[in-house]
């Protein structure tokens, strides 16, 4: 039970309950804006989508890896982190230098690795706070993403980042890393112009993390299915 409720699904399955705080933090950023809400009755849709989310985190703690390097997360089996063989470890996310390969979740390790010798395969970061607590031994002060605590506060930074830009934005979420924005649009600034804000914004707010923006004028779909060719 104690293993379920740290596991990656979970933490996925109740990503509202991590983010409970975002309509005060919403309410006290609007509050604090000295924006001047724009009268448009044409409203831009944004959907944005954090890039390979855990896969991103995973690699925060190893930053010596390029980020051109194919990389997956996994766990089970022997010590992932060691790039070690496993015993039938199943992917669970991979960044766009392994999916280049064919490499996505649900292929196990062995697998991919006949198809990328390179892969670099990382451990789920809640993995490491599992094995504190079946261990009993203190977390490290080292590992900075090693508790889902620290990836909600990473999620929350990047709802935050577009309210600060966009205080009188209407948005909702639709997970940890992923969400629906509309903002008034006024056509004085190119639609262009505004993603690549927004991509600026997120990767310096979370240390370095990529986004994918899709937009499209008052359709939801249009901007997810923009997002895809994103």
């Amino acid at each position: 039970r104690n293993y379920f409720k740290k596991s990656r699904l979970h933490f996925i399955g109740s990503w509202r309950e991590h983010l409970e705080d975002l309509p005060k933090r919403v309410a006290e950023i609007r509050k604090n804006s000295i924006n001047v809400a724009s009268s448009s009755s044409v409203r831009l849709v944004l959907h944005v989508d954090m890039d390979c989310f855990f896969v991103q985190v995973a690699m925060l703690e190893h930053n010596h890896i390029h980020k051109d390097t194919p990389v997956v997360v996994a766990h089970g089996g022997n010590d992932v982190s060691s790039n070690k063989d496993t015993r039938g470890c199943e992917i669970s996310s991979a960044n766009y230098a392994a999916r280049a390969f064919g490499i996505k979740a649900g292929m196990g390790v062995k697998q991919a690795r006949k198809v990328c010798a390179e892969l670099v395969v990382l451990p789920y970061v809640f993995v490491i706070l599992v094995k504190q607590i079946l261990t009993h031994s203190k977390p490290t002060q080292t590992n900075r993403y090693s508790d889902w605590n620290t990836i909600s506060k990473i999620s929350m930074t990047f709802y935050e980042t577009i309210v600060r830009l966009y205080p009188h934005a209407r948005v909702q979420p639709l997970s940890i890393d992923e969400f629906f924005v509309s903002i008034p649009y006024d056509r004085k600034c190119s639609v262009e112009t505004i993603m690549s804000n927004i991509r600026n914004q997120v990767r310096v707010a979370t240390g370095g993390l990529e986004c994918s923006v899709g937009a499209a004028l008052d359709s939801p779909i249009y901007a997810r299915m923009a997002t895809k060719d994103a």
